[in-house]
């Protein structure tokens, strides 16, 4: 694998090559990508095997175009952002914040003889346009406070945890039924129609969290069926060495972490709640910055929510999706 890394970062790839990204090429299955210092797995990332030659020339192949491609536009987007941040808060601390501070306290320490308006007013004047080198530098130093201040906002504000689901939020869900942010599945690995466990259902539930991790992220809740009827997890706690929510919850994150890494787990938040006396599960999904892939007949599919049905996407039809949601 260090091998076809190293082919695919050597000069012989031209810039023209992103135009033919090899879309007519089928994936291979993707190996686990390990940390260096501690043996990990980071990634589970779909690749090649090396470069594709094509009429005398070396092409890129298409997994790496979308891994790479991604990454970049991940990476402007995250600092165009923050840069937006940086310049609201380094405009407002200038223009606002400080000029209504300096008013304030020179009409309290003028005794309320100048109105508060007339205070700032003049404090206008002295700051913008700055007049001298003294200003200018106390303007400098505004604007990087409000900067540090914009950053802080942006950090916490990406960092912030999403709300957990109540029992009367998932209830509400289940009364307005499946959309492009919810969806409802009858089990994990219990099959009702055939009425035996079946592990190959599993792959139903992967494929749905894929779909919400691609497109908008959402709510998948399992344990309900397609018209919103409560069937409950007792059926999939039996077939599991522990009958229990924790032994549910520690089957959902294995499965989860084997097909797409284990830095995807972070992005599912998992609740239980008990409705009718049955115990259904509700999986709070946010969207993830990396294509997540789902391994299917030795192929990796894209898989993507759109309107109340998760599909997979052809090749093509994922290069355009991700750059136009990266763009």
């Amino acid at each position: 694998m260090r091998e076809n890394a190293s082919l695919l970062c050597m000069g012989i790839v031209k810039q023209k090559c992103f135009g033919n990204a090899g879309t007519d090429i089928s994936f291979n299955q993707h190996p686990t990508i390990l940390s260096r210092e501690s043996g990990v797995p980071i990634a589970a990332l779909p690749v090649f095997n090396g470069l594709i030659r094509t009429g005398g020339e070396y092409k890129i192949p298409t997994s790496f175009y979308l891994f790479l491609s991604n990454n970049i536009f991940i990476m402007k987007r995250y600092f165009n952002n923050l840069f937006v941040w940086q310049a609201v808060g380094g405009g407002l601390f200038l223009l606002i914040v400080s000029p209504l501070l300096l008013a304030v306290y020179q009409y309290e320490f003028s005794d309320h003889q100048i109105s508060l308006q007339q205070n700032l007013s003049g404090i206008y004047k002295v700051l913008l346009p700055p007049m001298d080198i003294d200003i200018f530098l106390l303007n400098v130093a505004i604007s990087v406070i409000g900067v540090i201040a914009g950053t802080i906002l942006y950090r916490y504000k990406k960092r912030k945890p999403k709300k957990e689901l109540t029992t009367s939020d998932v209830l509400t869900l289940i009364e307005k039924g499946e959309n492009a942010k919810v969806e409802f599945k009858s089990s994990l690995r219990h099959d009702y129609r055939q009425i035996k466990t079946d592990k190959n259902l599993e792959s139903a539930i992967l494929k749905s969290i894929a779909g919400f991790l691609n497109s908008n992220g959402g709510t998948l809740i399992i344990g309900v069926d397609d018209d919103g009827g409560i069937l409950g997890l007792e059926n999939d706690y039996w077939s599991l060495k522990k009958e229990s929510k924790d032994g549910f919850e520690q089957r959902l994150m294995l499965i989860v972490s084997n097909e797409f890494g284990k830095d995807i787990c972070s992005k599912i938040h998992v609740s239980f709640h008990r409705i009718r006396d049955k115990e259904i599960c509700s999986l709070s999904i946010i969207p993830s910055k990396r294509p997540v892939y789902f391994e299917e007949n030795n192929q990796t599919v894209f898989f993507l929510r759109t309107g109340n049905v998760t599909k997979p996407l052809s090749t093509s039809e994922t290069v355009k999706y991700l750059d136009l949601k990266n763009s």
